[in-house]
């Protein structure tokens, strides 16, 4: 290589080539301390490098949590929702100060509805379940740059958060998720948001098929799902894809890194 400073070229810090006139550096290689982080977990504690972590919060949007959106107008108690928002709050303040990434994971449908299957405006409308949730709005809620596709009021969003769409319950369904989380070397999840059973589940699964490792807030995910919806999930995660815990033992894990005195 010349003299020169090369130029650093690439999406992120963590995946870039370092340019000169002479020659592409594409090792990628950079120092970067490991930060440990040891977790209260089950089935077992399980110990992370922040420097590879990032918290991803689910559907936490007005159709979805809202009094006057979508399910609350279909009947649904948006109530345990809400409840999250102090929670997620609290946990996004202190993981923030450790420099992880929160990415804020929605549904944003195209409003002709093009790039949604008829099954998903069909949930719930079937047997003796509601049917004004099918008729409710078109169909459907979430639509991209509606009141209703927005995240809720409350929640603690920083400039620095990133914002990942979607059509289906998992996060990873034709989206740029995937992208994003290896463009900045994260390879392990902590999953917040609505709901339990469905897309927080859906995605953290389809996570663990791809290679991550994904841990669940049980304090920071709800659902209006059955109790025995949330029991079931619950049991596979721990049994199959990865790690339960809580906002307040990853917050505990992560307090000898915060500035002393």
């Amino acid at each position: 290589m010349s003299g020169e400073t090369p130029a650093r070229v690439g999406p992120h810090p963590a995946n870039h080539w370092l340019v000169s006139a002479d020659g592409v550096d594409v090792s990628r290689s950079e120092p970067r301390a490991v930060r440990k982080a040891r977790v209260a977990a089950e089935p077992q504690d399980v110990v992370i490098d922040l420097g590879r972590t990032a918290v991803i919060v689910v559907d936490m949007q007005n159709d979805f949590c809202t009094e006057g959106g979508h399910l609350s107008r279909c009947g649904v108690d948006c109530g345990p929702a809400r409840d999250l928002i102090a929670p997620i709050n609290r946990l996004l303040h202190g993981v923030r100060q450790a420099d992880v990434p929160v990415i804020w994971l929605s549904w944003a449908v195209r409003p002709d509805r093009l790039n949604i299957s008829a099954s998903l405006p069909h949930l719930h409308a079937h047997g003796a379940v509601n049917p004004a949730f099918m008729r409710s709005k078109g169909g459907w809620g979430a639509i991209a740059g509606q009141w209703g596709a927005q995240l809720a009021a409350g929640l603690d969003v920083d400039a620095r958060d990133i914002q990942v769409t979607k059509q289906r319950f998992s996060g990873f369904f034709a989206t740029e998720l995937d992208s994003v989380l290896r463009n900045m070397a994260i390879s392990t999840l902590f999953f917040a948001g609505v709901a339990t059973d469905i897309c927080v589940l859906a995605t953290l699964q389809d996570a663990m098929f791809l290679g991550y490792d994904v841990v669940m807030l049980d304090d920071c995910v709800a659902t209006n799902s059955p109790a025995f919806c949330v029991d079931a999930a619950r049991h596979h995660v721990k049994q199959l894809f990865g790690f339960l815990t809580r906002s307040t033992c990853l917050l505990a894990g992560m307090r000898p890194l915060e500035p002393q005195g």
